[in-house]
């Protein structure tokens, strides 16, 4: 399982899953995650990517713009090299050898696929971000000024080609030195890279509640959506929970007073970071509110060095979000999934077109307050807020929709998509309905036995060695 950029908890549920499927699940994901992969019983693989390297050289003048896109490239060419070998080899010090049979990835481990063609082994892509292209709403990261004139459903549409085309501007000269260098396959065209989801059938599943996202008529049977929760017993989120042991300043934190508000933003995307330290401020001081701010908010904390406001590093949400009182994010897919799962109303300061249409979607089903555009944020308008979500009837309201999200049951949606598109040979013992299928006995084809069982066949004498074929 590959993973980059996108909330990690997801995955795990997901790897704990089919690890108790009797699978070997391997997540490869930043370093960071390495704690929270390895605390839930699975492999982990690090991979050195920083999904923040293009904002920052947006800035720059054009020779540093260049030297920008020079490191990027250089990057981008460094994580697919790590993904293969997530797929192919050892990690560290480990002696047991490892080779994927399937791989589950997120759209932005853009080395997937091309992982997948060179072992041969199906993928799946899972993630809370839609990219599929759709005629009822466009793509989450493109930016659509509209206008009169403007045909809605052709924009929908062509925003998923034009994110594509973005990306594969970028990537395209890593991808090829990558598939040539790395994995001895020919190069493409940007053109042929953009449409290869689409030309190979992959199937996608999409960590999105139904209470946000209707599935859209025009996709097909490829496509699939979920929940991110599952009201499945055992569930990951919850043995988190038990098993996460906070820093000293935290659970202090935590303990010394009210429940916080929850700042889960990136102050680089916010129209005025200086508006938002101010906001925050203002609702510590003049309203006895207290702070928790995500690492996206580093510097806006800095500013503030206050008592009442702390700043938190990477932490399991299981742990988090039962313990504060409101989540103010910027409205994208996962952040609000995540509010809902947890029954914590939104505070959304949406900066593109999805995600104001995802918060005035929240809010009618009153889980958040009117979303706070940009051009209406101030102290008092973030403090309006935060005052209705505190209210008891909207906090009532929040778990009601909590309970839909859980009812969705969307763990184990995820693993029937993952099971139904696997090709025989990546399937399940027909015996014991649990340990990969490895073997077919040649008198038999139909049935599909893993090693353990042939081993007891074997000592059975129920059939012989010469029966066994791969």
């Amino acid at each position: 399982m590959e993973n980059i950029t996108e909330n990690i908890e997801p995955f795990v549920a997901v790897g704990k899953r089919l690890l108790g499927d009797s699978h070997r699940v391997r997540i490869a994901a930043h370093v960071s995650c390495e704690s929270i992969v390895k605390d839930q019983g699975l492999d982990f693989f690090a991979i050195s990517h920083d999904s923040n390297i293009g904002s920052r050289e947006g800035t720059r003048g054009s020779n540093a713009m260049n030297e920008g896109i020079g490191r990027i490239k250089r990057s981008l060419y460094q994580s697919y090299h790590e993904s293969w070998r997530a797929c192919i080899a050892s990690y560290k010090s480990e002696s047991r050898p490892f080779l994927a049979d399937a791989i589950i990835a997120n759209p932005l481990a853009h080395a997937h696929i091309h992982c997948a063609e060179r072992l041969s082994i199906p993928l799946h892509i899972m993630s809370a971000m839609i990219w599929s292209p759709t005629k009822e709403f466009p793509h989450p990261l493109a930016h659509i000024d509209g206008s009169e004139d403007m045909d809605q459903v052709m924009a929908n549409v062509l925003s998923y080609a034009l994110v594509e085309e973005t990306i594969w501007k970028t990537i395209i000269e890593p991808i090829n030195r990558y598939r040539q260098h790395v994995l001895g396959c020919q190069s493409i065209s940007s053109a042929t890279g953009g449409r290869l989801m689409i030309d190979n059938d992959i199937p996608h599943t999409y960590f999105c509640p139904e209470v946000l996202v209707s599935r859209p008529g025009d996709w097909d049977d490829m496509i699939s959506m979920s929940s991110y929760y599952s009201n499945t017993s055992g569930y990951v989120f919850v043995e988190e929970e038990a098993q996460y042991s906070p820093a000293k300043d935290l659970s202090s934190f935590i303990e010394s007073g009210s429940p916080p508000i929850y700042f889960l933003l990136q102050e680089n995307s916010m129209e005025s970071p200086g508006m938002l330290a101010r906001a925050i401020q203002d609702i510590v001081v003049k309203h006895g509110l207290r702070a928790i701010l995500s690492q996206g908010c580093r510097d806006t904390c800095r500013i503030l060095n206050d008592d009442n406001v702390l700043l938190v590093d990477s932490i399991p949400y299981a742990w988090l979000l039962p313990r504060v009182a409101v989540v103010v994010h910027s409205g994208s897919a996962d952040q609000s999934a995540l509010a809902l799962q947890y029954g914590k109303p939104s505070v959304v300061i949406p900066h593109t077109a999805d995600q104001l249409s995802r918060g005035i979607k929240l809010s009618s089903i009153g889980a958040t307050a009117a979303p706070l555009m940009s051009n209406m944020f101030s102290p008092d308008a973030l403090y309006q807020a935060l005052e209705f979500c505190l209210r008891p009837d909207v906090q009532e309201s929040t778990r009601v929709v909590q309970k839909q999200v859980h009812d969705e049951s969307g763990l184990e949606s995820a693993i029937k998509a993952f099971y139904r598109w696997l090709p025989p040979q990546v399937q399940k013992c027909d015996i014991t309905n649990q340990n990969l299928a490895m073997y077919q006995i040649w008198n038999r084809p139909s049935m599909r036995i893993s090693p353990e069982v042939a081993a007891v066949l074997l000592e059975e004498q129920l059939i012989k060695q010469t029966d066994i074929v791969l």
